[in-house]
């Protein structure tokens, strides 16, 4: 292959990848250096590949404007923290949701077993009415005599 082929290969390599304009690319290190995630800033600015933003942040790194603050490093910190927490409400969340749902079923069975009941009593209490109407006898207990 010779270099002018070479040169040519090269240089429709860099055509086909997106080119974003020097503020474009500042602002999305500012961004991410503030604490946006990668995922936040490209969607933000529209950037097809989020490694672009790793390699414009080590690129800009010698710029003052970009060096890391600590204000930077506690957001992000801080950031992060916000995140476990949120992790560990979301599984509280899902043992509540397992918990109420357990109860929920043991409800549920509980109000069969007393449909149960009910109709057992019912279907006695209607026993109870046709031996006394057909045979005569009292058979419920009289609980005021004495």
């Amino acid at each position: 292959m010779s270099s002018e082929e070479s040169k040519k290969k090269r240089h429709s390599r860099q055509r086909t990848c997106q080119a974003y304009p020097l503020p474009v690319r500042m602002a999305a290190v500012r961004d991410y250096l503030s604490g946006m995630s990668r995922l936040e800033v490209a969607r933000k600015y529209s950037i097809a590949d989020m490694t672009n933003i790793s390699h414009w942040k080590r690129k800009f790194a010698g710029v003052v404007e970009f060096k890391t603050s600590q204000g930077m490093i506690k957001r992000r910190t801080s950031r992060s923290l916000q995140t476990e927490s949120e992790s560990e409400l979301s599984q509280r969340i899902k043992e509540l949701e397992r918990s109420l749902s357990l109860c929920q079923k043991a409800l549920a069975s509980k109000e069969k077993e007393l449909k149960r009941a009910n109709l057992h009593i019912q279907i006695n209490e209607t026993l109870i009415d046709l031996a006394e109407e057909n045979f005569g006898l009292d058979i419920r207990k009289n609980f005021d005599t004495k």
